[in-house]
């Protein structure tokens, strides 16, 4: 089975760094990638919000400033339960608005830490 996973970020060495830890994890995995926001909307909808794994950084906004973690909770709630945020902080969970807890990857992250928190939300 492929795993299928969307990295919404806006770093390209995160996105390398992201897609070498993936192959090392899952055996059969596609990457999508998107720098911005408008593009990870034109993803996700055109993917029908069937991603195994959605990595997103919380500091990708769109062109109105709304952030892509805003984004996620209004437009795509059904991918929620898939996300983990790879982000510069000291915290290791965050809460959405009703209360669910979306998983951190903080940056820098190790091969160990990475790979623990996304076979959590995409079992083997």
């Amino acid at each position: 089975m492929t795993v299928e996973v969307l990295v919404a970020d806006d770093d390209l060495d995160v996105h390398e760094l992201v897609n070498d830890i993936l192959s090392i994890t899952f055996k059969d995995i596609k990457v999508d990638r998107v720098l911005d926001a408008e593009s990870f909307r034109a993803k996700a909808n055109s993917h029908k919000n069937q991603y195994d794994l959605v990595l997103i950084a919380s500091d990708v906004a769109d062109a109105s400033g709304k952030d892509i973690i805003s984004i996620l909770l209004d437009e795509f709630p059904t991918l929620i339960e898939k996300t983990a945020i790879i982000e510069e902080t000291a915290a290791t969970v965050r809460f959405d608005r009703s209360g669910a807890e979306i998983p951190l990857i903080k940056k820098p992250f190790s091969l160990d830490e990475f790979s623990s928190v996304i076979k959590k939300i995409c079992p083997l």
